[in-house]
């Protein structure tokens, strides 16, 4: 992903440093992804609608891709590619049916990894509180 334009992503007020995996859900080609915040009773919640292509991968699976781009190792979690080498596959291994403009990477760093979300539209963002601090 050498011809990658990564930026900050600041979707929501309040995004912490660093964000905590807590779970990826995959429905009807709706993903959501949670994530909690250090000693507090947050999660955020991310939704994306439609999703066409997503991956996860552990940091020791990202090393090179990390150093290849240091912004992903900086004190923020949420990034967007405007020159995504994964939507450049798509648009090639579909014949061209979606154009760049179609589509949006998003980049989610976490305590343990990386995961990559390439969607039609930008994701629903909110604050959660966890539900066993509710009762």
């Amino acid at each position: 992903m050498i011809n990658s334009k990564i930026y900050k992503w600041n979707p929501i007020g309040n995004i912490p440093n660093q964000l905590y995996l807590q779970s990826v859900t995959n429905e009807n080609n709706n993903l959501t992804i949670l994530l909690s915040m250090a000693d507090s009773e947050l999660i955020l919640s991310i939704v994306f609608d439609k999703v066409i292509f997503y991956k996860s991968v552990i940091e020791t699976c990202s090393l090179e891709r990390l150093d290849s781009h240091p912004i992903l190792s900086t004190e923020w979690p949420l990034f967007m590619d405007e020159q995504s080498e994964y939507i450049e596959d798509l648009i090639g291994q579909s014949y061209q049916i979606y154009t760049r403009e179609d589509l949006n990477h998003y980049i989610i760093t976490h305590g343990g990894g990386i995961i990559d979300v390439i969607c039609f539209s930008q994701p629903f963002v909110k604050w959660l509180i966890e539900p066993s601090v509710i009762s």
